[in-house]
């Protein structure tokens, strides 16, 4: 019974080790939007993978498809 005990713990041990593997860690959540000097547009995005945020500038056209609460994919990892 121990035997089997340990060989399933080590299992859940092991295949939780892999989350991040299975997410984009490019992607993440937008937590805030903002437009600063009247033509700067800002969207802060929570990493899926680390769980930081950055704040990035973007287009106008980005800005307006990715809402509060949206996922998006941005090109580096932050």
């Amino acid at each position: 019974m121990k035997k089997i005990m340990i060989v399933l713990l080590t299992i859940i041990a092991l295949g939780s080790c892999n989350k991040n593997e299975l997410k984009d860690c490019k992607c993440g959540v937008v937590t805030d939007d903002a437009i600063e000097n009247g033509n700067d547009f800002t969207l802060t995005i929570k990493n899926d993978c680390s769980g930081n945020t950055k704040k990035f500038y973007v287009t106008l056209n980005t800005w307006m498809d990715y809402p509060v609460g949206g996922n998006i994919c941005m090109d580096q990892v932050w």
